[in-house]
């Protein structure tokens, strides 16, 4: 298989990426660890640089899933990255605007063309994240 990314060999930096995810490790009776090993192994690759976490429902709800992003960051060290709480399940939450969707739309206006994300949960988030980038 091609690699995805010509340049890749005569890449210097770390590539950008943002990690929307439902992580549900520390969830009471999940065995759903699949997010959260994923992004401690993105967190060890000297080849990525996280931008942050935006969670949402899927695992668990908007809010379990946010703290137990939070709670693996701090376990991990890295307090620095922004975690941000997206929709949650209900329909109300879907297509509005969050802290989330925000930052998604935001970070990838500020570096087109830059930005990989990566999408680990339903998509609600970045399905609200285009109407902010018009």
């Amino acid at each position: 298989m091609a690699c995805p990314y010509p340049d890749y060999p005569r890449m210097n930096k770390p590539r950008p990426l943002l990690i929307d995810t439902d992580p549900g490790l520390s969830v009471r009776l999940s065995a759903d660890i699949d997010d959260d090993l994923a992004i401690l192994f993105l967190l060890a690759s000297p080849e990525i640089a996280i931008l942050g976490l935006t969670c949402t429902y899927g695992n668990s709800s908007i809010a379990r899933t946010f703290a137990d992003a939070q709670r693996l960051l701090r376990e991990a060290g890295r307090t620095d990255l922004p975690v941000l709480k997206g929709a949650g399940w209900m329909s109300r939450d879907v297509n509005r605007e969050t802290d989330a969707s925000r930052f998604l739309a935001e970070t990838i206006l500020r570096r087109p063309g830059e930005i990989t994300v990566l999408t680990l949960g339903p998509l609600t988030n970045l399905a609200a994240a285009p109407a902010m980038l018009k």
